[in-house]
């Protein structure tokens, strides 16, 4: 590790060095001088970057280690972050380059910004297991992205978990390792025996309902047999051998009366894949069923209302 530090204040001299130079060039309002000092800037960071990982990785692996150095270490690296996130801002906002191509690194800080905008349309992580497919389906994007790297990816990773959530402290626990935060968070929160037991049990309360008579509305039951169905799909569920398990239960979510209807539809089919797609597709046009004849009730109830 002592090798690593030695190496890191060398990167660091360098870094603040090309940071001057870049400052030097912008402020002369030097197009291409400012191009070079920013690519050699973004080379140092990478460098500094690359063995800030390493000695992360020892901080992480030592087991005696002194919390208030390990703090003062994470403080001293979020500083040359920052640094690195101002001067790139400033490069991009010297000669408005949003509008040009010049300089691939600044294309990259242009994708980077707009992860960043895309990251705000989806709710923010809590913890709550049933919302984790949701959420990796969504961050996974960013997660296979080689154009971003680990640093950001961290950040983004950081910014998509709800303050004061489990998640989150889980995550800044972490800082800034990606890779490992990404691991403690799928164990935590995405194992596949977990959620299929959370989503499992999600569809015996719809069968209990129905064994008490407190059946849900079809509209609604559909909307909830769609979310577990599609959840236990991408866990593989519906297509390998709890299949054949998963089919009596969901079928006794439906009231009698529809499922004696799909019984003799399903008698008809031939082809008998996509058994859960078929039966989804079948709730659904009775729910549009259901709508339709509500409305033409309504209907003539205000039509005989204002007749009188």
């Amino acid at each position: 590790m002592q090798r690593a530090i030695e190496e890191r204040k060398l990167a660091r001299r360098f870094f603040n060095g090309a940071v001057s130079k870049l400052e030097e060039s912008l402020t002369n309002r030097d197009k291409d001088a400012s191009e070079t000092s920013f690519t050699n800037l973004t080379a140092r960071y990478k460098t500094l970057k690359a063995v800030n990982s390493k000695i992360l990785d020892s901080w992480l692996d030592m087991v005696d280690r002194d919390e208030s150095e390990y703090d003062k270490d994470i403080k001293s690296i979020e500083q040359y972050d920052d640094i690195w996130f101002s001067m790139q801002q400033k490069y991009k906002n010297a000669f408005n380059k949003c509008k040009s191509n010049i300089g691939t690194e600044f294309q990259t800080s242009y994708v980077e910004d707009t992860v960043v905008k895309n990251i705000w349309r989806f709710p923010r992580y809590d913890g709550d297991v049933k919302k984790w497919i949701g959420f990796w389906g969504k961050f996974q994007k960013i997660d296979e992205d080689s154009s971003i790297d680990e640093i950001m990816k961290f950040q983004y990773l950081l910014q998509s978990m709800e303050p004061g959530s489990p998640a989150a402290s889980l995550v800044e626990s972490l800082s800034p390792n990606y890779q490992k935060a990404v691991k403690q968070l799928k164990e935590r929160y995405g194992r596949d025996d977990l959620l299929i037991e959370i989503y499992v049990r999600e569809l015996l309360t719809l069968v209990q309902d129905q064994s008490r008579g407190t059946a849900t509305r079809i509209g609604v039951l559909y909307d909830k047999l769609k979310t577990q169905l599609h959840a236990l799909d991408s866990l593989n569920v519906t297509t390998n051998k709890y299949a054949s398990m998963l089919r009596p239960l969901v079928e006794s979510t439906l009231p009698i009366e529809l499922l004696c209807i799909w019984k003799q539809t399903e008698s008809c089919e031939k082809d008998q894949s996509d058994y859960f797609i078929k039966l989804l597709n079948f709730i659904k046009q009775e729910v549009e069923s259901d709508d339709r004849f509500n409305i033409s009730d309504l209907v003539r109830v205000d039509y005989g209302q204002s007749s009188s």
